[in-house]
């Protein structure tokens, strides 16, 4: 009896085990892998948790699992593509690229699991910091021997292809993933049709920078900015969902009834947060009168600055990014907002530079924009994985003698 019954036991726990991780990556892709528990997945895949302890024996153990499976079913489809040359076409690329957010989830997941895990305390820091040097090292393989720096040409693209996802799950009508990559490789973007949108909150962007701004006392203001500090090392470090406002208040330093007065929800203060840093680089930003060129220096200056004096922030805009792609997350729509506002301001400066000769002929100041703020967010989430091996300030741009480009990569890379 038991010969027979045995491989009916075996492939029903493959369908359970499936069932599992289905439901797995579509809350993680929903609310983020810190807000979903293991009762969460069994509930929503209809197994007891004991049932789902049989199979996983932890959340992180589920996780590894979709990255692995993701990884191996892109992998396989990827040599079919490309077993008759010794390395992927553009086309290949473009063609892996739109696969992808085919996928259900797969993107969603990976992304916003990017920027989360970038945090040490996360439980798949490791992992992923690892997968990364995988990606750079077989990216850079696939590159002409005869390119100079091909690992940071490699290192570029991975951080282009990361941060047009970002922009496209935030903005998926603004901003096209296969369209980015095709212009950064000089290539021309397949015809497909579009992947429906997912349903995004309809909350607007600029009802959460209506709070008002306490112009109180000096110890007040000193008081407040104390709180909103905390709240940006705590949030950098275990998420937004997993920090209480009592941790803030005691981090901060005053008692949680004053941190109420202040900022009565969690959602209060993140949106303070946001607000008080976007309007303080924006403000400094416009009050100046500097052509294009110099603007241009002065961010990556601010970068450099930035990675040695205020690496906890660059940590929690990157860990936010990445958690807050869940649509009922209540960044979610600052966000979207920061990212559309970001767009504008570079597609001006862009279009400045483009006048004073320092932008290739035909070069659009709007794709420009976009992929200028793709690859800074890519080589962010790379530099807080590997700080030791990632160069921010020098990785955006090439520099030749007749001005500022964006950088391109004149051969395809493998897919991560």
């Amino acid at each position: 009896m038991e010969s027979t019954t045995s491989p009916r036991r075996y492939a029903n726990g493959i369908l359970t085990r499936n069932r599992l991780l289905d439901a797995a990556s579509e809350l993680f892709a929903n609310a983020g892998f810190r807000a979903v528990s293991l009762r969460d997945i069994a509930a929503e895949a209809g197994v007891s948790h004991a049932g789902l302890l049989r199979h996983f024996a932890s959340k992180e153990d589920i996780l590894t699992c979709l990255i692995d499976r993701f990884d191996n079913v892109n992998e396989h489809w990827e040599a079919e593509r490309t077993h008759a040359t010794e390395h992927p076409t553009a086309a290949d690329v473009l063609d892996i690229a739109a696969r992808n957010l085919r996928v259900p989830g797969a993107v969603e997941l990976l992304t916003s699991l990017a920027g989360e895990a970038t945090s040490p305390v996360h439980p798949a820091h490791d992992y992923m910091r690892e997968r990364y040097r995988r990606a750079r090292a077989a990216t850079a393989s696939a590159m002409p021997k005869a390119l100079e720096s091909m690992t940071t040409t490699a290192t570029r693209f991975l951080a282009l292809w990361d941060g047009l996802h970002i922009q496209h799950l935030y903005d998926p009508e603004a901003v096209d993933v296969v369209e980015g990559l095709a212009d950064h490789l000089g290539a021309t973007p397949p015809q497909r049709r579009r992947a429906p949108s997912s349903p995004r909150s309809t909350t607007r962007a600029g009802d959460l920078n209506a709070l008002p701004r306490d112009a109180g006392y000096a110890a007040t203001q000193e008081r407040r900015a104390s709180i909103v500090d905390g709240a940006v090392i705590l949030f950098a470090r275990q998420g937004f969902h997993n920090t209480s406002l009592a941790a803030i208040a005691e981090y901060a330093g005053v008692p949680k009834s004053s941190l109420l007065r202040y900022f009565p929800t969690k959602e209060h203060l993140l949106t303070a947060v946001l607000v008080a840093r976007d309007d303080h680089g924006l403000a400094s930003a416009r009050a100046q009168s500097w052509s294009a060129r110099e603007h241009f220096a002065k961010i990556i200056e601010s970068a450099r600055t930035a990675v040695e004096a205020e690496p906890g922030l660059i940590a929690f805009f990157t860990v936010l990014t990445g958690e807050a792609l869940a649509p009922e997350h209540p960044g979610h729509d600052y966000i979207r907002f920061r990212y559309r506002r970001a767009r504008s301001y570079f597609t001006a400066l862009f279009a400045e530079a483009a006048d004073e000769g320092l932008l290739a002929p035909g070069r659009d100041p709007a794709r420009e924009a976009t992929n200028f703020l793709a690859m800074w967010d890519g080589l962010q989430i790379q530099w807080l994985y590997d700080p030791e091996d990632i160069d921010i300030p020098r990785c955006p741009f090439r520099a030749p003698a007749h001005g500022l480009h964006t950088p391109r990569t004149p051969r395809a890379a493998r897919t991560r």
